[in-house]
């Protein structure tokens, strides 16, 4: 029997909805499941919102904290990474406000290379169908865009991350960021514009 893409996503986020109850009920295995899905991709959605690795290994570890203690107010399991997500956001922006300041990390510093591959192909950035070994031969081209991405304003950054590094849907970074789908596809529209300038902008120095 085949399994279309549509039944697996809908059966992963059942099995994610089971592990959710069951952490609610006290089961530390079914959390720890939860925090081995989603715990690379809320680092590195941090990471690029803070710019320091101490600091983001301390808000991802804290938001965990925040999620597990806050399980019983969830009030739709389906909604887990929204909400984390949610967290970890504002976390980040704490933590923004009070260093005023952004620096920017090796975006292969904490993505594997076939990913950043997919990611820029994604923002428009680069040529599909680049092989690993071209992508690692132009790494000054990926510091390019991430200094880029670094120098986003709020605004802007944070649905690329949530969309670029976090994986979510249009639909959840809504969720996340409390605004309106539609508001989410213009922003990210207008990112992927400054992007691809500020890049074209650093390859001509």
């Amino acid at each position: 029997m085949c399994v279309t893409g549509r039944e697996l996503t809908l059966a992963v986020q059942m099995a994610e909805e089971v592990l959710v109850e069951r952490a609610r009920r006290g089961e530390m295995e079914a959390y720890g499941l939860l925090v081995e899905r989603y715990q690379d991709k809320l680092y590195n959605f941090i990471l690029r919102l803070v710019g320091h690795r101490d600091d983001a290994a301390d808000i991802a570890q804290e938001t965990f904290v925040r999620a597990y203690q806050a399980l019983p107010r969830l009030r739709d399991n389906g909604a887990f990474a929204t909400w984390l997500f949610r967290i970890a956001a504002n976390l980040a922006r704490t933590a923004w406000r009070r260093r005023r300041r952004l620096s920017t990390v090796e975006l292969d510093a904490v993505m594997p290379v076939a990913q950043i591959t997919s990611q820029a192909g994604a923002l428009g950035l680069t040529e599909t169908g680049e092989s690993v070994e071209a992508v690692v031969e132009k790494q000054e081209r990926y510091r390019c865009i991430t200094k880029a991405v670094s120098d986003l304003p709020p605004i802007y950054k944070e649905p690329v991350l949530l969309r670029y590094v976090a994986g979510l849907s249009y639909e959840q970074i809504a969720e996340v960021l409390q605004i309106p789908c539609r508001t989410v596809e213009t922003r990210l529209y207008r990112a992927r514009q400054i992007l691809r300038q500020s890049c074209e902008d650093m390859r001509s120095w």
